[in-house]
């Protein structure tokens, strides 16, 4: 019997869905780190909780496998469960479900940032413990940027992309991919990965690259000379 699982139920509004009420690849990723953070707090390390310690959960990595796209979903169950931690990474895992139908497979990497003293630590919590396995195969390694990208336009972020963390959130990232190549959210994507290598913030200039190479779409994010994100999109 698998321990320490975290069970929740989403209604999906008509922002979270395309023009073809399919489910948007940021909703996807909304949809995991709310109930990462649910759970979080459930088990007592939520942001309220580390926030008093100068701590936040950040999120460097997420692969996401989409298993079925189902049209115009109206409840979402979503099932968490975190992962063996790895020295500073805390990874878990998110599976998506419609009518108990498996549509997607997420896998998390989230690490813990002391933000007064500006840098990623290490802390031991018997709560972050179960003995579930990974459903994706091996290690979910960080991806390695590609060169040679093309320069496609640069935006500057938003007061509504960010978050109580003050930051562009994670989920935003995608909607940067589908405003600039819509067209591939009518075709079957069948997973994407995205590192979060720094951080965004209120009226950053973000440059963006990008790449397509058989079927896999590429792009970057670049503030200045900082790689700011890195995204593969496969289809």
């Amino acid at each position: 019997m698998y321990t320490n699982t975290f069970e929740e139920f989403f209604r999906i509004t008509t922002n979270m869905v395309d023009e073809n009420d399919y489910l948007k690849l940021s909703s996807i990723l909304d949809i995991a780190q709310n109930i990462a953070g649910d759970h979080a707090t459930e088990l007592k390390i939520g942001f309220n909780e580390f926030i008093k310690k100068d701590l936040i959960w950040v999120l460097i990595r997420n692969k996401v496998e989409i298993v079925k796209n189902i049209h115009d979903p109206k409840i979402i169950k979503a099932v968490t469960y975190p992962l063996k931690p790895r020295f500073i990474e805390y990874p878990r895992e998110v599976l998506l479900y419609v009518n108990d139908e498996l549509i997607c497979k997420i896998h998390q990497v989230w690490c813990i940032y002391n933000i007064k003293d500006n840098n990623v630590v290490s802390y031991k919590m018997d709560e972050y413990v179960s003995n579930h396995p990974s459903l994706f195969d091996g290690r979910v390694k960080k991806l390695t940027t590609s060169k040679d990208l093309t320069y496609i336009k640069s935006i500057t972020i938003p007061y509504t992309y960010c978050d109580h963390n003050k930051h562009m959130n994670n989920t935003h990232y995608l909607d940067l991919y589908l405003d600039n190549y819509f067209v591939f959210n009518k075709v079957n994507i069948k997973s994407f990965q995205i590192e979060y290598l720094k951080q965004s913030f209120l009226f950053d200039q973000i440059d963006i690259y990008a790449k397509k190479e058989m079927c896999i779409h590429k792009m970057i994010g670049k503030k200045g000379d900082d790689n700011i994100f890195y995204l593969e999109v496969y289809y």
